[in-house]
């Protein structure tokens, strides 16, 4: 559900770019313009709210939509299996409002888009609602760690992404996931024929 109204803001971002041409719209898969982006919902400095909420779910150009949308795929289906459905949606929207928060507050360039600081989220929470109890737990808790120190560090290297959002994402998906934590889960009825 997340992928796809990931993917219906882009085809929302694309149909915006063809009604200023061909041109724009090739343009657009590849390097949008700031212009563009901010008519389509990113955040600016502007304060305006409703751009807290849109911003995560358009993206700047095809390159950009499909690196989160493999990370949501993998990290969002591996925490939908662990903790459900609900879990997923309140972890990823927490984590998307949060991350747009720490963008505005700390916004360094003309605008922001993307689902990455969500994605962190995720994985935060993911980090947060391992138990120490099996040994596949503690090694993903490792990777997870390390997929999140990674791409923090990226975002000092690469001028275009989005620090804030990212460290706001996570801190809101640990938050979040050390709370799940202790919620019990529901047990998984097995079907026997």
């Amino acid at each position: 559900m997340l992928l796809a109204a990931i993917g219906i803001a882009f085809g929302f971002q694309l149909a915006m770019a063809l009604r200023g041409g061909v041109i724009d719209g090739l343009f657009f898969l590849t390097r949008p313009t700031a212009a563009q982006l901010i008519a389509d919902g990113a955040i600016t400095p502007n304060g305006e709210g409703w751009r807290l909420f849109t911003a995560p779910f358009l993206h700047a150009g095809i390159f950009h939509l499909f690196l989160n949308a493999w990370a949501l795929l993998q990290l969002g289906t591996l925490f939908e299996r662990l903790s459900g459905s609900a879990a997923l949606l309140l972890v990823y929207g927490m984590s998307a409002l949060g991350a747009s928060m720490a963008s505005l507050v700390f916004l360094s360039a003309t605008c922001s888009v993307g689902a990455s600081g969500a994605i962190l989220g995720v994985a935060g929470a993911l980090i947060a609602t391992q138990r120490g109890d099996q040994v596949w737990s503690a090694a993903l808790r490792a990777q997870l760690a390390l997929y999140c120190g990674v791409t923090i560090v990226l975002g000092f290297f690469v001028p275009e992404i989005d620090k804030a959002a990212h460290a706001g994402g996570l801190i809101t998906g640990l938050l979040i996931g050390a709370v799940l934590r202790f919620i019990p889960k529901p047990r998984q009825s097995v079907s026997r024929g």
